[in-house]
């Protein structure tokens, strides 16, 4: 699941919200006195904010980025931010007490942050902000396993949400949570509709995570080989697979990353060209499939799946290492064959 586009859409929208207030007038400062300690306050969390979301993108040490937490829910707390009905310093705490989730994981900041952004999103704020609120809310209660809710943030947000990058992003995650709860019609049906909405320009950087969750859907529905046809196209945009490994990326459950794993090697595995390769890779495939069986609960509904794939991985293994296995005895040259004569 991607949470790296919504953090940096909310720190855009965090900076507009924040500059309608960042310098009060003296009337305003006259009706309230607070206002330039707010507006100082904004300016230094917006600043802060930057650099946790850079640091957590450049992987930074966890401390470093949990200090960088703290000193922007210090800066908000001197201006009782968490106590505020305004829509704004709400989603900014919000925003800092989730970021400090990232860097420690502390679960009780996620569940706070999800206040803050739940306050917001039912409040009279701007439409843009409460979009980013309902879908930052969304993004916390996948952290916190609670699927319904995050489904229906997911729902709020594309009511609200106006641009199409963002709702393809949106349709994608929220696919995932379908996936999670078994639904897996609707699940396609969501990967396809973020793929869809996707605009031509952000396809190149966008789509890689949405066709490797596409794949991911179809295997669970038993089509393997269009598993296979969407991780191909996953990797004409990145080959390397870093956009499933990189920072703003997580799974939910942690361990169905082996299932991504497995299905990567797997589909590898099939249009390798190296005999020796393809093994290794078999041998790869293989050992994903176990480490998703030995870490997933017994109540995990794909476990049957897993260990289907699992025994076909190795029936293919076994043949490729009887082919290598062929290669290497008509290579070998027969120590008894006698040099021809001139």
């Amino acid at each position: 699941m991607n949470a790296g586009a919504a953090l940096a859409s909310l720190l855009v929208v965090l900076a507009s919200a924040g500059r309608a207030g960042a310098e009060p007038t003296v009337w305003e400062r006259s009706r309230d006195p607070g206002a330039a300690a707010r507006a100082e306050a904004v300016d230094e969390v917006d600043a802060l904010l930057h650099k946790l979301r850079t640091g957590r993108e450049n992987r930074a040490p966890a401390s470093l980025r949990a200090a960088l937490g703290r000193d922007a829910r210090a800066v908000l707390d001197r201006v009782r931010a968490a106590e505020s009905s305004d829509p704004a310093l709400r989603h900014r705490y919000g925003a800092v007490l989730a970021e400090l989730y990232e860097a420690v994981k502390d679960e009780r900041a996620l569940a706070a942050a999800c206040d803050h952004f739940r306050f917001v999103t039912g409040s009279r704020a701007p439409q843009l902000l409460r979009a980013e609120a309902a879908h930052d809310l969304a993004i916390c209660e996948a952290h916190l396993g609670h699927h319904g809710t995050e489904i229906t943030a997911y729902d709020a947000a594309l009511r609200l949400e106006v641009h199409d990058e963002t709702r393809a992003l949106l349709y994608a995650n929220r696919a995932e949570a379908l996936m999670y709860q078994g639904r897996m019609i609707a699940a396609v049906a969501g990967y396809r509709a973020s793929l869809a909405t996707l605009p031509v320009y952000a396809y190149p950087s966008r789509a890689t995570s949405t066709h490797w969750g596409l794949a991911v859907a179809l295997d669970r529905t038993g089509d393997l080989a269009a598993a296979f046809e969407q991780i191909e196209l996953a990797r004409t945009l990145d080959p390397a697979d870093a956009a499933i490994h990189g920072p703003t990326w997580f799974y939910v459950p942690d361990y169905d990353e082996h299932w991504y794993a497995a299905l990567g090697y797997w589909q590898h595995a099939q249009t390798a060209v190296d005999a020796l390769e393809r093994v290794h890779l078999y041998e790869d495939a293989a050992s994903a499939w176990s480490r998703y069986l030995d870490r997933a609960p017994d109540a995990d509904r794909w476990l049957g799946l897993a260990a289907l794939r699992r025994r076909a991985t190795e029936r293919e293994l076994a043949a490729a290492r009887k082919t290598l296995d062929e290669l290497e005895r008509a290579a070998e040259v027969p120590s008894d064959a006698a040099t021809p004569e001139p």
